[in-house]
């Protein structure tokens, strides 16, 4: 399937810490920072700047997705990527979907098409080690790069017997207080509930229920979001028609259903937008819905693929 384009969805999200966050590098510095942030290089002077790394915010994204949908969907089996026993039949649930998926019992390797339709709902979205990720998260950069808001901070270890400080354990942190970054996330070939999970992220962002880095139990770490863009396009013949009342998700939009079956797809892939209807626009080849545009637009669509993903998850059975 992915030798195919059909639909993807475009997000353009701007970060800032609601809280001082710290995303530490493993680098050492000269300027004798036990904790310094992690820089990156883009322009031609030598200065770095802070930014937050796309593998960084994919990795909170889903562990915060395993969580919510280990929650509301107790039937569906959402692998644990740090559990790699697959020998035992009582653990099946919660192994890495990456290992048995790998290493069939049978011996022979699964194609994609099964490996897709076996592995769990995250790993669908996230990818595995045994198959790639619909979803892709690039790094997050400051929107003023001549701007450097970090600040330094002292903290103290802890003495495990006392309770107080610990005797000659001071470190210094660097940690960004201000400033906004932009990151962009891409999602291809969607189902109607990974458009929907998106959302739901989306959503948690603006609602500060997402933290990053080093320290988030003590304070650090968390984000919030504003959407600038959210764009949802589909790539079909010209001749035919959408219904742009309605979101279409990959399988609706397959013709073959030698297609859709091997993947596990549904031919009624999608769900209707409540609210004020988007504007279907032509770019090229694609077809354009820009959510963000108008806010009122933007809220429905995010309460109706957000209501959508929970209620299909609440279906969704061990495979």
């Amino acid at each position: 399937m992915l030798r195919k384009l059909v639909n993807h969805a475009e997000v353009v999200v701007v970060l800032e810490p609601a809280e001082p966050l710290l995303i530490a590098s493993g680098i050492p510095n000269a300027s004798g920072i036990d904790l310094p942030f992690v820089l990156t290089y883009r322009g031609a002077g030598d200065r770095g700047e802070p930014y937050l790394p796309g593998s960084s915010l994919k990795g909170v994204l889903r562990s915060h997705s395993e969580r919510i949908s280990r929650t509301l969907a107790p039937d569906a089996r959402v692998c644990d990527p740090h559990f790699h026993k697959t020998d035992q039949q009582t653990h099946e649930r919660i192994a890495f979907c990456g290992d048995w998926l790998s290493k069939p019992r049978s011996g022979e390797p699964f194609d994609s098409a099964t490996v897709y339709r076996r592995s769990c709902p995250i790993c669908r979205t996230f990818g595995s080690t045994a198959c790639r990720g619909r979803l892709a998260i690039g790094d997050a950069h400051l929107g003023d790069s001549n701007a450097c808001p970090l600040e330094r901070r002292d903290g103290v270890g802890i003495d495990r017997f006392s309770g107080g400080a610990s005797r000659r354990a001071k470190f210094e942190m660097q940690v960004l207080t201000r400033g906004t970054l932009q990151t962009r996330i891409r999602l291809e070939n969607f189902e109607d509930w990974q458009l929907g999970l998106l959302a739901l992220l989306c959503r948690d962002l603006e609602d500060e229920q997402v933290s990053i880095g080093h320290a988030t139990t003590r304070g650090l770490g968390r984000l919030r979001g504003t959407l600038s863009r959210f764009d949802v396009s589909y790539i079909v013949p010209p001749s035919r028609q959408l219904d742009h009342t309605r979101v279409h998700g990959v399988g609706s939009l397959l013709g073959d259903s030698s297609e859709r079956g091997p993947y596990g797809y549904r031919d009624d892939d999608g769900f209707a937008l409540d609210g004020a209807p988007p504007t279907l626009n032509t770019r090229g080849i694609r077809r354009v819905i820009s959510l963000a545009d108008d806010p009122r637009v933007l809220r429905g669509f995010l309460d109706s693929a957000v209501a959508h993903w929970a209620r299909r998850m609440d279906e969704w059975r061990v495979s």
